[in-house]
C-alpha cells in the first residue's frame, strides 16, 4: 500500500484562456485527475530532465578534462623526444619546421 505525504506547499501561476483550455485538453488526453495533478506531473518530469542533463553534462566535461591531460602528457613526451633528437643532431624534421612549433615554458609545460 502506497504512503502519501501530504502537499503542505503551492505553486500558483497564471495562463490565459488559450492556455488553460490547452491545459484542460491535455488533461482530458492523459488521463490527469485534475490541472492541477497534470501540472504538478508535467513540471516535476521535467525538473528529473534537467537533473539528468546535468549530471551527464558534468560526466562529460570530466571525461574531457581527462582526455586534455592525456593529450597534454603526450603532446609532452613528443617534444621531449623531439629535443633529445635535436641534441644527438637526429631531428629528422624539414628546416624551420622546428622553429614553428611553439616553445616549452621554464616549468616544463
Amino acid at each position: 500500500m502506497p504512503v502519501y505525504r501530504p502537499r503542505t506547499r503551492l505553486v500558483n501561476f497564471r495562463v490565459n484562456e488559450e492556455e488553460y483550455a490547452a491545459l484542460r485538453t491535455a488533461c482530458s488526453e492523459n488521463g490527469a485527475r485534475s490541472i492541477s495533478d497534470f501540472a504538478r506531473l508535467a513540471v516535476l518530469r521535467h525538473a528529473a530532465a534537467e537533473e539528468r542533463r546535468a549530471a551527464s553534462m558534468q560526466w562529460q566535461i570530466a571525461a574531457l578534462g581527462h582526455k586534455m591531460s592525456e593529450l597534454e602528457f603526450r603532446v609532452s613526451q613528443l617534444l621531449r623526444m623531439l629535443e633529445s633528437a635535436e641534441e644527438d643532431g637526429e631531428s629528422g624534421m624539414p628546416p624551420g619546421a622546428r622553429a614553428a612549433m611553439p616553445s616549452r615554458r621554464r616549468d616544463g609545460t
